[in-house]
């Protein structure tokens, strides 16, 4: 269900959902991430500037959040 009042979601969901949309658009960078904001279609409620709404709830960098590298990192422990 969503929230009717469009508040963001808490950090974790927020992250899954942009990570899922980076995927999806082959989003990779933090430039990248800014012009899917531009054409403002980054998913709802996720924030658009993450690093500042989530700087005290587990915010990183841009490639933790667009789940850069996470593909190589799931290969590398798979081929143990």
């Amino acid at each position: 269900m969503d929230d009717w009042l469009g508040r963001p979601l808490p950090f974790h969901e927020a992250r899954a959902k942009a990570r899922a949309f980076a995927k999806e658009r082959r989003i990779q960078t933090q430039s990248e991430w800014w012009a899917a904001v531009d054409s403002r279609t980054t998913p709802r409620r996720v924030p658009v500037r993450p690093g500042m709404y989530y700087r005290d709830e587990g915010w990183i960098d841009y490639d933790d959040w667009l789940g850069v590298g996470l593909e190589d990192e799931k290969e590398n422990e798979e081929g143990r």
